[in-house]
């Protein structure tokens, strides 16, 4: 059917990004090889000139979704190591107030104003604290230790304190990471996007070239890679039939 024809169907492939990858450089392969050897013109040009651009054009998209791709990989990785430190940093933080209760008790007994106010919930609420309210809680502990450090002692307090600023250090630096990679995957899509209406403009192209012969064009693709279904769940080939 026509409307076939008004669908870019590489663009609506919903294929990964590894065969995605493959199909578009099987393309730019055949491209390179199927130039045709004789005269033949469109509209006044050379085929053999009018392949070529769409060589450098082509080989130029996939260059940069291409390199979009290593950056969404690169940073995702990033973002997936600054998790992990993240809840290292989270975890060794729990323990650690978990563990100075006794040696707090010590100089303010269980009941008293002061243990109270470090420890208003218990030590099981410093070891369920989550990484969403981690740094509101823990940074009430800080304060108000910090207030009692002449009588507690400041390592115990700076051991805290430095524990807190690597847990809200770590905290920063998965955000910003986060942010990182959205702006990647973006960037990604928006690369792959233009490589897809490339390849759909080499194929209306090529469509052109062999008006008389459409199923030539076919040859510049490798449709399995595509796996494009329609409603019947049948295989729609990349140069549809006209019917």
């Amino acid at each position: 059917m026509l409307i076939n024809f008004f669908k870019n169907p590489v663009e609506a492939s919903k294929i990964g990004a590894g065969k995605f990858g493959n199909f578009a450089d099987t393309h730019i392969s055949n491209l390179k090889t199927l130039i045709p050897a004789d005269g033949a013109t469109l509209f006044g040009i050379p085929v053999k000139d009018i392949l070529n651009t769409l060589i450098i054009e082509s080989e130029s998209s996939y260059d940069e979704w291409a390199s979009s791709l290593s950056d969404k990989s690169t940073n995702k990785s990033m973002r997936e190591g600054k998790t992990i430190n993240l809840d290292d940093s989270l975890e060794n933080l729990r323990d650690l107030v978990s563990r100075k209760a006794g040696v707090i008790a010590d100089k303010f007994p269980r009941g008293t104003p002061v243990y109270e106010e470090l420890y208003p919930g218990g030590v099981s609420e410093y070891k369920r604290v989550s990484k969403e309210n981690a740094a509101n809680i823990f940074g009430r502990f800080i304060k108000v230790l910090g207030l009692h450090k002449n009588v507690l002692g400041e390592d115990i307090f700076n051991e805290v304190n430095d524990s807190y600023n690597l847990f809200t250090t770590a905290k920063d630096e998965q955000s910003s990471s986060k942010s990182q990679v959205t702006d990647k995957i973006g960037l990604y899509q928006e690369k792959r996007r233009q490589l897809s209406v490339q390849l759909f403009k080499n194929l209306l192209t090529l469509l052109l070239i062999n008006l008389e012969q459409p199923e030539k064009a076919a040859k510049y693709f490798d449709e399995s890679m595509l796996a494009v279904k329609n409603s019947k769940t049948e295989e729609q080939p990349i140069v549809p039939e006209v019917k």
